[in-house]
């Protein structure tokens, strides 16, 4: 091959690729823009907040701002929290505990209520019930109601919780 010819094929592979270098740059950009972040699609539960918790005490309605799920998968555990601060970390909230969740009725092995730091605004429920509606790998939703009693002092005090609905995200521990 001649100095000539090889000139003369490189010429015409640089011009092939000052011509068609945009459009590899435009299908480029397409893919990542067109493919980018897909948004999971979950089936939210009729009457729920998107993400989140809300329900009823004694009647007033409450809703919180913050609420996760964690899954404890060696002892197939799953925790519900929810409170109503930034960063869980704000009152009320609610802590809901189940052992080997079904979609169904179940039974939580604990749920408590907590209005504020102070031991007497800490409540367990005496009687409750979770029913869990949605169940996946990476999101749960269902109902509760229960009723909580703090037990500190001469007196009982009691509170109904009534009309919890959640759905959040479920994070594998």
């Amino acid at each position: 091959m001649s100095d000539k010819t090889a000139i003369a094929n490189y010429i015409r592979s640089y011009l092939f690729m000052k011509k068609t270098l945009p459009l590899y740059i435009i299908c480029f950009l397409a893919l990542f823009l067109f493919t980018g972040c897909k948004k999971r699609e979950t089936t939210p539960i009729p009457n729920s907040p998107v993400i989140g918790m809300s329900y009823k005490v004694n009647g007033v309605p409450t809703e919180s701002s913050y609420t996760v799920a964690t899954m404890f998968v060696s002892t197939n555990q799953l925790v519900i929290s929810s409170s109503s601060g930034m960063s869980g970390r704000g009152y009320p909230e609610i802590s809901i505990q189940l052992k080997n969740p079904v979609i169904g009725v179940n039974t939580p092995f604990n749920l408590s209520y907590t209005e504020s730091v102070n031991p007497q605004d800490f409540y367990s429920a005496t009687v409750s019930q979770v029913t869990i509606t949605s169940l996946t790998s990476t999101d749960v939703g269902g109902t509760f109601q229960c009723t909580c009693t703090n037990s500190l002092g001469n007196i009982a005090v009691t509170k109904n919780i009534t009309e919890g609905v959640f759905y959040c995200s479920v994070t594998q521990q």
